[in-house]
């Protein structure tokens, strides 16, 4: 029988299938390491060039000088943009002339006596000079309104006093705030300056203290307090005459300082405007006297019941009488409408605000005085002399007179 021969074993060097399984994979190229780099070493300071270390130090020069300039530039410039010296800068040349005035002295809201010693020299507004003004904030409005001042009850209406003691500081325009929003630097300058000078304080305008000073309104609460102040607007430092051409060259002054103001409404221009104007012709009529009682027609009408007559005192700056206002006919107030009919008849000053109210004021006072109390004229926009005006009465009188000569 045959027998096969053993098979042959697997060659010593080869490895058996087993093992072929059991043994990983040869790496590829992509899987090899790369052999650890070395970092370069970091720069020294002794690399570093001279030409570099003179540029940083000429940086490190000029940062030292240029930060403690900029922090003096800004102190200095947030401390002249908050002086008001900055506005006249901003302002450019004024037309005005202020430096030709004298007997001024800049002072703060509240002055000095500027009656000390009784003095009565001349100040003409030909004379002035520059002024230094405050910092004030511009915003507000009138400190008061004449048609909504406190009225006193009636008390006892004193006499025409002699030589009284006048507070001091008398009271001025603007004392509870001459701050406004103004459309240009130069009219917040006119009314800045214009109330901080003696031919403008020494006149007591009593259109303005009636229109916009709160200490002279307070006072109607105090007929003996009134009655003083009263007298010091009729006996001021500077004679009436002077005064009038002071206050027409501030009103011209501010015409032009104060045009974009003017044109866009502003109202404290527009009424400051309006009672510089009628200084002349108001302060006639805070001056007049009852001659039955000795006493000052405006002191009666701000102490009395009826507080109706006080608007007789407001017609010059435009204010009108109310519809249902009860006058009491008295020879005060007839006397008032016949001074405002000369002055409308004259037509030497510009009476705006009278023109517009003296008209309907005279009807008003008519229908309860009677036809003849209160004159009447036409009064014109446009600035023309006025005309008398033919009532019915007059009319009915005239008819009568060519049917008695027919």
């Amino acid at each position: 029988m045959f027998t096969p021969p053993p098979s042959p074993l697997p060659g010593q060097g080869e490895p058996s299938p087993i093992d072929r399984l059991r043994a990983p994979a040869p790496a590829g190229p992509s899987e090899k390491l790369a052999p650890p780099t070395s970092l370069p070493p970091p720069p020294s300071s002794s690399s570093s060039s001279p030409d570099e270390k003179r540029r940083i130090g000429k940086r490190i020069r000029w940062t030292a000088l240029v930060i403690p300039l900029l922090l003096i530039l800004i102190t200095a410039s947030t401390r002249y943009i908050t002086h008001p010296a900055a506005f006249d800068v901003l302002a450019g040349p004024s037309d005005s002339v202020w430096a030709d005035l004298t007997h001024w002295a800049p002072h703060k809201r509240h002055p000095q006596n500027d009656d000390a010693g009784g003095s009565t020299s001349v100040v003409s507004v030909a004379d002035t000079a520059s002024l230094t003004t405050e910092s004030l904030a511009i915003q507000s409005t009138f400190a008061s309104d004449p048609t909504t001042a406190p009225t006193a009850t009636s008390t006892a209406v004193p006499t025409v006093p002699a030589n009284p003691v006048l507070p001091t500081p008398f009271p001025q325009p603007f004392d509870s705030d001459i701050t406004q929003n103004y459309s240009s630097v130069s009219c917040f300058n006119l009314f800045n300056n214009m109330t901080n000078t003696e031919p403008f304080r020494r006149c007591r305008a009593f259109s303005l203290l009636w229109q916009s000073s709160s200490a002279f309104i307070s006072a109607q609460t105090n007929a003996t307090l009134m009655n003083t102040l009263v007298w010091g607007t009729c006996n001021t430092p500077l004679d009436a005459n002077t005064c009038s051409a002071n206050m027409a060259w501030f009103a011209g002054e501010l015409e032009s300082a104060c045009a974009a103001d003017l044109l866009d409404g502003n109202a404290r221009v527009t009424e400051t405007l309006t009672a510089i104007r009628a200084y002349d012709v108001m302060r006639e009529a805070a001056c007049l006297v009852d001659e039955t009682t000795n006493a000052y027609c405006f002191v009666n009408a701000v102490s009395g019941t009826n507080s109706a007559d006080q608007y007789a005192y407001n017609l010059p700056l435009g204010l009108a009488m109310p519809t249902a206002a009860e006058p009491t006919c008295s020879t005060c107030v007839q006397d008032i409408l016949g001074l405002y009919a000369d002055a409308l008849q004259n037509g030497t000053a510009t009476l705006d605000g009278l023109r517009s109210t003296y008209e309907d004021a005279v009807d008003l006072t008519n229908q309860k005085c009677g036809p003849s109390y209160a004159t009447a004229i036409v009064t014109n926009e446009n600035g023309a002399p006025p005309r008398w005006r033919r009532s019915a009465a007059s009319l009915a009188v005239l008819a009568v007179a060519i049917a008695t000569l027919l």
